[in-house]
């Protein structure tokens, strides 16, 4: 022990676990304890003692209100005992250093947590901006900063009112006045980006019913904006759809009812050809529209399987699409042996139409219409070529989604409900083969399909594994 200074050794690891030791008195009993040497010393403390020629030994325990959790230990290796002062000074010092190890703990366990918390705003799908009851932002997470087009570190301190957003400060100045929630939908446009947010306004309170400040929580709805608004454009396409193959049925049902005029068998002849042609085309829509509506609703669509002729049911697609366009030449190439497959064939034709029906669609000048079927070891694909007007690469992505349509002057001349190809991408899913496309923009688009090379057993082996 010295007055002046305090010397420093590297200490053996003892593990004193006996009751009758001053450390552990001083624990357990919360007051100063004390050794000297020539009093017993059994054990891990015996050793400990020796190894550091201790001659007294004073201990004092670590506490925080009146709860220990350590002990500081005094060690005097003079021949010198320790006095009052001494004792009185391990006490004290063992007082404030408990009260700092607690300060301590406790800085650790608040920085344990605003870490998580940090992390969870972090990792959060929606944004988050918090502020301070002034209207000074205390905190934001990357996805609010990148919607309000802030960089985080200098928007720190800054109020809500520098934004660039009116409407999203519109709705942070209403919240000042009201503990109550105050929420709306606004638009943000982040460069070329331009979201639909939703945005919902709290305030923090803490137990007393002080504000603390506001949290706002935005969540994207940009997608779901995005549906509903294809979902009203294709209720009006549908409906649009249904009534012209009515109207010419109703047309020309009536033309042939009349009793003022006597129709030559010919004519009859040609106006019963296109009523049965509106009627297979609305046979069609309405299939189209049961399938859509089972996928939509979660249900698996129902195949009849049977180990089909791909060649005939490519042929009568081809034959029926002929009769609806004299401009375009339908061609079809098929492998010269062509194993029959596993499939629903009303299905498979189902896809081939919707397909060349697009095809003939999107190529209002005309021109060649190529079908082709090849085949793989495992697989036969099934491609549609046409010399139209093309597809944007930008816009393929999303070709095969529910109610999608390119919007372009060109499309939007020609129309359609959206749901073709979204019925072609599950029909060819449901058979366990694959769908897509290349198109180059003003030269035309090839689509393709692939259904795999199995019988029926085969396949209904591999639909009850799983």
């Amino acid at each position: 022990y010295s007055v002046t200074g305090v010397q420093t050794c590297a200490l053996p690891i003892f593990q004193v676990a006996e009751a009758d030791t001053p450390l552990m008195q001083a624990f357990q009993e919360g007051k100063v304890r004390s050794w000297r040497r020539g009093e017993a010393a059994s054990g891990a403390f015996g050793e400990l003692m020796e190894s550091l020629e201790a001659r007294e030994l004073l201990c004092a325990p670590l506490e925080f209100e009146n709860t220990a959790f350590g002990v500081v230990a005094l060690l005097n290796r003079e021949a010198r005992a320790f006095d009052q002062s001494q004792t009185q000074l391990l006490r004290v010092l063992a007082t404030q250093a408990g009260v700092i190890l607690e300060i301590g703990r406790l800085h650790r366990l608040v920085a344990g947590e605003r870490s998580k918390l940090s992390a969870a705003l972090q990792s959060l799908s929606g944004g988050v901006l918090m502020t301070d009851p002034a209207g000074q932002i205390t905190m934001l997470n990357p996805l609010a900063a990148a919607w309000l087009d802030l960089q985080p570190e200098q928007a720190m301190g800054t109020s809500f009112r520098e934004l660039a957003s009116m409407a999203f400060t519109g709705l942070l100045e209403e919240s000042l006045g009201t503990t109550d929630t105050v929420a709306g939908e606004i638009e943000l446009k982040s460069g070329e980006a331009e979201n639909f947010v939703q945005v919902r306004v709290d305030s923090m309170v803490d137990p007393e019913g002080r504000v603390l400040g506001k949290v706002a929580v935005m969540n994207d709805v940009t997608e779901l904006r995005r549906i509903e608004r294809m979902k009203t454009d294709f209720v009006s396409t549908v409906s649009h759809e249904l009534r012209t193959p009515l109207t010419s049925i109703k047309a020309f049902a009536r033309t042939l009812l009349r009793e003022d005029v006597e129709w030559p068998r010919p004519k009859q002849v040609e106006f019963l050809h296109i009523i049965d042609t509106q009627c297979d085309r609305l046979t069609r829509l309405i299939s189209d529209l049961l399938d859509i509506s089972r996928i939509e609703s979660g249900r698996a669509l129902k195949l009849r399987w049977d180990e089909v002729n791909l060649a005939d049911i490519l042929a009568s697609v081809a034959e029926e699409q002929r009769s609806y366009s004299g401009r375009h030449e339908l061609t079809l190439e098929l492998p010269e042996q062509l194993p029959r497959v596993a499939a629903d064939r009303d299905k498979v034709a189902q896809i081939a139409t919707n397909l060349v029906s697009n095809a003939i669609k999107y190529s209002p000048a005309g021109g060649q219409i190529h079908i082709k079927v090849s085949e793989e070891s495992d697989r036969l694909i099934i491609s549609v070529r046409d010399e139209g007007i093309g597809i944007p690469e930008d816009k393929l992505p999303s070709l095969f989604s529910r109610f999608y349509q390119v919007d372009s002057s060109s499309t939007r001349k020609i129309g359609g409900t959206g749901i073709g190809l979204f019925l072609v991408k599950h029909l060819t899913e449901a058979h366990g083969g694959e769908v897509w496309v290349e198109s180059i923009p003003e030269a035309g688009s090839t689509f393709y399909f692939s259904l795999p090379k199995l019988t029926v057993a085969e396949r209904e082996a591999q639909l009850s594994e799983g």
